[in-house]
């Protein structure tokens, strides 16, 4: 008729069920990144992005080159030509996603394989956007030869929540010019107000004189006040 004592779990036990649920989470949001580069007529494999968990933001890649592809680097950077790298997303069910991106092959050499690849991706972890990045300092003339030596860096941004702003303003910038800069804009407006507002604006289309900065008005934003 009533309710009795059965046993306590233990903090290891329920401890031992949380990491069993992170795991399948994680193993269900399994995806592997693999990394290609065009230095000649095709994409060719450069390697595999290794992430520590399913959610991290940086990671590394797993690649292994040989001198011939620092030869086709080289080839590619006297030509002034553009180093090509993409990245294809793949989930356990099999579906993939492909992003591009690219990087002065002379800027890369020169800078001894140092390059950036970010990748922009979605909830589920797929890439959405790819960019590569390197040395910033304009090519010089420098030709000599260089052994394969790439030092990646790996960064992974995901979708996040911004801050909303509630408050905006709009107010005269020059009363030559008439110019508008970005203030705080009042966001409470009584009915009278829309209504005086709407026609406002409306003699303004029609008459095409004056100016709605008179009347507390903005095109567009017929219902918001300006302040001083």
């Amino acid at each position: 008729a009533k309710f009795e004592p059965r046993g306590d779990i233990t903090m290891a036990a329920f401890s031992f069920i949380l990491l069993i649920t992170a795991l399948a989470i994680s193993h269900a949001n399994a995806i592997t990144y693999t990394v290609e580069h065009k230095l000649g007529a095709k994409f060719e494999p450069r390697g595999e992005i290794i992430l520590k968990t399913a959610s991290s933001s940086h990671g590394t890649i797993d690649q292994n080159l040989d001198d011939n592809a620092a030869d086709a680097l080289r080839a590619l950077s006297r030509s002034k030509g553009q180093y090509l790298v993409r990245v294809t997303s793949t989930d356990e069910q099999g579906h993939s996603q492909t992003a591009q991106g690219f990087v002065s092959a002379c800027q890369l050499y020169q800078s001894g394989f140092k390059d950036t690849l970010r990748l922009y991706v979605d909830t589920n972890g797929h890439v959405q956007a790819l960019g590569v990045s390197s040395s910033t300092k304009p090519c010089t003339n420098e030709d000599k030869k260089r052994k394969m030596s790439f030092k990646t860096s790996v960064v992974l941004t995901r979708p996040s929540t911004g801050p909303v702003y509630t408050r905006l303003s709009l107010r005269s910038k020059s009363r030559n010019h008439g110019g508008l800069v970005v203030g705080p804009i009042q966001t409470r407006l009584s009915v009278s107000k829309h209504a005086r507002c709407s026609k406002a604006m409306a003699n303004n289309q029609s008459s095409n004189k004056g100016s709605l900065l008179n009347t507390g008005c903005i095109l567009y934003l017929p219902c918001y006040s300006l302040t001083s």
